[in-house]
């Protein structure tokens, strides 16, 4: 037995094997929540759904998140990260297998939604993960390789579930999805231990206090902004460029790809500064960056070179798709070290509304028949979030009285 759990001890006791299996549960949520995206076509063809009920079972999964992140949060604070992610990338999964049995459309929609609680759990504890096990200056560049669980995820799912369903039909490719998402939780359970007796943040705000924090609420608000240029880029950028420079709908995609590169090197480039200038500072750039690439998104006409809208798309991704880290990093060095999960959960689950935005981005679209007044009005709207960054600022300490 001691030669068994000798190696057990020594994985879960490097903070690079926890990372990697932290990365790993997130891109297996990731993977099992692009079945609808993925496997839209299919789904169709075999329950005899239209894109509306497609984009409900869209909705469903994000529904989830946001009723999940809460909880999964509280949880999070009162047991152990292992059990609480155990439980939810498992339980996900399981839900997941459940549903690639159904016939019926509701209880397909419920499993969904179930199946994206057990993602929420997985959103709040695995920064309470990183957090516990990396230094406070290597803590910003940990949660951003964490993140890039999301978009690595999503492109295996991509690639891999359409050839599995070629193979078989999409039941097949999303119990392979959903084993995968158990068979993750299962090694998670398994390898990695809690690590007991580290501070989590040196410092914080006490609760409930942070909930009435200008500093919480204002970096709420800017990464809710955030959220809105992300939902709008990965909703409507093919659409935009399909339709104003007149490109092939696969070619317009690959646009899409384009963006979703930057967003993998961002997460873990935007970690990186934000350890070394501040989170609050890396913040404001991010912001600011997205704005601009907003504005020049605007300008993109019949005319424009492809190399240079490709650029653009590129730095979109690193700035819109890229701030979940610093945000992230942010909320925790204001949370009390007994409450970060409580305060990741609020507060994710609060920006989650910034998916909102992407129906009125379309309506703006679809009203002025162009997507450039959309463009706009999203660089106001993360210009806004510039300026609420500011108010996230640490506030100087009083001189003392002498």
């Amino acid at each position: 037995m001691r030669s068994l759990s000798l190696p057990v001890r020594s994985l879960a006791g490097r903070p690079t094997s926890v990372l990697v299996m932290a990365t790993g549960l997130l891109a297996a949520t990731a993977a099992y929540q692009t079945v609808p995206g993925v496997l839209g076509p299919l789904l169709e063809t075999d329950l005899g759904i239209n894109q509306a009920a497609l984009g409900l079972l869209s909705a469903a999964l994000i529904g989830g998140m946001a009723i999940g992140l809460l909880p999964g949060g509280v949880l999070s604070d009162r047991f152990s990260e292992r059990t609480i992610m155990t439980i939810g990338v498992g339980g996900g999964g399981l839900a997941m297998f459940a549903a690639s049995f159904s016939t019926s459309f509701p209880v397909l929609a419920v499993l969904f939604f179930v199946a994206s609680i057990g993602a929420a759990f997985a959103a709040t504890g695995g920064p309470k993960t990183i957090i516990r096990w990396f230094a406070p200056n290597r803590r910003g560049t940990a949660l951003g390789i964490r993140q890039t669980g999301v978009p690595l995820g999503g492109v295996v799912a991509s690639v891999l579930l359409p050839a599995i369903a070629v193979a078989g039909e999409w039941r097949l490719a999303t119990r392979c999805v959903a084993i995968a998402a158990v068979l993750v939780a299962f090694l998670f359970w398994a390898l990695y231990r809690d690590r007991d007796g580290e501070p989590l943040v040196e410092s914080g705000i006490d609760q409930p206090s942070i909930y009435r924090s200008r500093r919480f609420v204002a970096a709420t608000g800017c990464a809710l902004t955030l959220q809105a240029a992300q939902a709008c880029t990965l909703t409507y950028l093919p659409v935009d460029l399909h339709q104003t420079l007149g490109l092939p709908a696969a070619t317009a995609a690959l646009f899409l790809a384009v963006a979703l590169i930057g967003a993998v090197v961002g997460r873990v480039g935007w970690g990186t500064v934000g350890d070394l200038i501040g989170n609050r500072r890396a913040l404001t750039s991010v912001s600011a960056l997205a704005a601009v690439c907003c504005c020049l998104m605007s300008l993109v006409d019949s005319t424009s070179s492809l190399v240079a809208v490709a650029l653009v798309c590129l730095v979109l991704g690193l700035a819109a798709m890229s701030w979940n880290a610093v945000y992230i990093s942010l909320v925790t060095t204001m949370a009390p070290r007994r409450s970060i999960g409580s305060a990741l959960g609020t507060g994710l689950s609060i920006v989650l509304l910034g998916f909102s935005v992407a129906p009125l981005f379309g309506r703006v679209a679809d009203v002025a028949h162009s997507f450039r007044p959309a463009w706009v009005a999203l660089a106001l709207l993360v210009t806004v979030g510039v300026a609420l960054s500011f108010v996230a600022r640490t506030p100087k300490p009083e001189p003392a009285v002498v």
